[in-house]
């Protein structure tokens, strides 16, 4: 990729906030920000320089999928996961008393249609399946986390990009 110049740069920000630039022009941008040192920039682009790192390491940890989730700052994130948290702990936590019957250790009373079973074997098949389905759930409430992080990020770069924006149109 050829080197911009400043004046480059600078009309090439315009074709950005004016949503004209093409994605080789905006990696040109960036590019711009990674390579030249703050000495050397103007003033006038220096303003833009934590901006296009935002985006910068916005794209590289969504590359990656290696969101990490900061439940201080997301609040909405917490309750959901205790939930799940909670709901996958009393499940093995019936499932545990079930299995342990209270004061009859030999006699395993387990109910299919309303036919009592003796067979503990099965009993344990059952009750794994049900942990295993548990498991899956919360898989998916992982996948879920990361999609909802990578919107609360993209939510708080809009807002930079909307404080910015109104910073522009005052001057």
């Amino acid at each position: 990729m050829k080197r911009v110049s400043e004046t480059e740069v600078i009309l090439l920000i315009e074709k950005y906030f004016n949503a004209e630039t093409s994605l080789s022009e905006e990696e040109q941008i960036r590019d711009y920000y990674r390579r030249t040192p703050d000495v050397v920039m103007s003033n006038e682009l220096k303003a833009y320089r934590d901006m296009f790192a935002l985006f910068d390491e916005e794209r590289e940890s969504l590359n990656n999928d290696s969101i990490v989730i900061d439940k201080k700052s997301n609040p909405l994130i917490r309750p959901y996961l205790m939930r799940w948290i909670s709901v996958a702990a009393a499940a093995v936590v019936l499932i545990a008393l079930f299995l342990s019957g209270p004061g009859q250790s030999d006699s395993l009373k387990f109910y299919i249609d309303g036919e009592r079973i003796k067979d503990k074997e099965l009993a344990l098949n059952m009750a794994e399946t049900n942990l295993e389905k548990v498991n899956h759930m919360m898989k998916g409430l992982e996948r879920g986390e990361r999609r909802l992080n990578a919107l609360v990020k993209a939510d708080q770069s809009i807002s930079a990009l909307e404080r910015l924006n109104s910073k522009l149109s005052q001057n």
